[in-house]
């Protein structure tokens, strides 16, 4: 028997938080269970909610628009975490620009991280210019959600992460009017765009195809790709990929939010 879409999307949260919330119980009464049993697990509770929000249409809000291949950088006008207002102009004059959103909460973020970070040294000698952008909104977030971090989405959460795990590029915040996440087409964290130096679309998809922070699990290094092919002066192999990881906490979703809490509190 087919389940409505409406109540499968509960039933997928729903298990989500129960398996969050087990996952706590057992990691604080047995110490001897894996840290990286529970990692995965959290990312597998997390990926059921992200999809089960992708399916609904209440989760893109007024405004979205989807970048397509050869299309303009949109310009910006967005706070960075060390006190600098910060516009498209200020990274001009390279012959790469990516554009990496990425939030603090987020398991998918977290694991790619170390390889992100990898990532940016590489090219650092090249014409590359690199920016992460957080699109969320701490009021989209649900209470089982910050079980996979001690940060918030919020600016001051977002300047400590940077600082406490030592990025050096600019961090900027979008998430108080997320007017940037919604011109670039940011469906998740990671979501990457990868622009030439005329600043037109070449890449717009996932950072690669790994969730986890090994990078042996890495399969498809799909953002590192397009920048060598474009420093070689090559067509970008594959200029389209599917983001995956954690959906952008809009701030419109925070009445569903409050909804769904609801219907949690009353299972």
């Amino acid at each position: 028997m087919l389940i409505p879409k409406a109540t499968a999307r509960v039933q997928l949260k729903s298990f989500g938080r129960r398996l969050t919330q087990r996952l706590y119980a057992l990691t604080h009464t047995d110490p001897m269970i894996s840290l990286r049993t529970s990692i995965v697990s959290i990312f597998i509770a997390t990926l059921f909610s992200a999809n089960a929000l992708a399916a609904d249409a209440k989760a893109l809000p007024d405004g979205f628009t989807t970048l397509n291949i050869g299309d303009t950088a949109p310009d910006f006008s967005l706070p960075g975490i060390d006190g600098k207002k910060y516009t498209l102009a200020d990274f001009g004059g390279t012959d790469i620009f990516v554009v990496y959103f990425t939030g603090t909460h987020c398991p998918t973020s977290h694991g790619a991280m170390g390889r992100m970070l990898q990532f940016v040294e590489d090219f650092s000698d090249e014409s590359f210019t690199f920016v992460a952008i957080n699109p969320n909104h701490s009021s989209g977030l649900r209470p089982d959600e910050f079980g996979h971090t001690e940060y918030d989405e919020t600016f001051a959460d977002s300047k400590r992460y940077a600082e406490d795990y030592g990025w050096t590029f600019p961090f900027l915040y979008d998430g108080d009017e997320q007017l940037t996440a919604r011109a670039y087409g940011c469906l998740a964290t990671p979501h990457v765009f990868i622009f030439d130096k005329d600043r037109k679309l070449r890449y717009n998809g996932r950072f690669d195809d790994s969730r986890f922070a090994d990078p042996k699990t890495v399969k498809s290094p799909d953002a590192r790709n397009a920048v060598e092919a474009l420093l070689a002066g090559n067509p970008v192999p594959v200029e389209v990929t599917r983001a995956h990881g954690c959906s952008t906490k809009w701030k419109e979703r925070n009445a569903h939010v409050i909804e769904e809490e609801q219907q949690w509190q009353d299972h």
